[in-house]
């Protein structure tokens, strides 16, 4: 009797420190933050108190939503954006928070042809969050 309520105390002390520990921001660190459903909203690294490093954000699904790197607490990379059925809309270049580089969009199945999902229907260059150049659209065909 005595082994069993010891296992209990024990499980019980660490499911309330692992709820707590949910609560308390690490300001440097890595924290996972919660839908009130249960799932993760977002997780990555925090450096005095903001964003830094590797990020994931999720849908209240528990799907990805995005990802992508910070730096300096700014999107920073390439950010991966993705529907609720996990599904790759968007591929964009950043640097210090601003688009720079190619940004791609992808086709979801707003078509009729499955053979389509995932095939780039836009590609747009950007430097310091402005178009710039030749922006380039694809018919279903695949062709420019």
């Amino acid at each position: 009797m005595k082994k069993i309520d010891l296992v209990a105390i024990v499980v019980i002390v660490t499911l309330s420190y692992s709820v707590n520990a949910q609560e308390i921001q690490n300001n440097n660190g890595f924290n996972r933050f919660y839908y009130p459903n249960g799932k993760p909203s977002s997780e990555g690294i925090m450096k005095n108190g903001k964003p830094e490093g590797f990020w994931i954000t999720y849908f209240p699904t528990g799907m990805v939503k995005s990802k992508g790197n910070r730096r300096n607490h700014l999107l920073d990379s390439t950010w991966v954006f993705f529907n609720e059925k996990g599904d790759t809309l968007q591929k964009i270049s950043y640097i210090m928070g601003k688009k720079n580089g190619y940004a791609y969009e992808f086709n979801t199945g707003a078509t009729d042809d499955p053979m389509r999902i995932g095939t780039v229907i836009s590609k747009e260059l950007y430097v310091n969050d402005l178009k710039e150049g030749v922006s380039y659209y694809y018919f279903p065909n695949g062709k420019i």
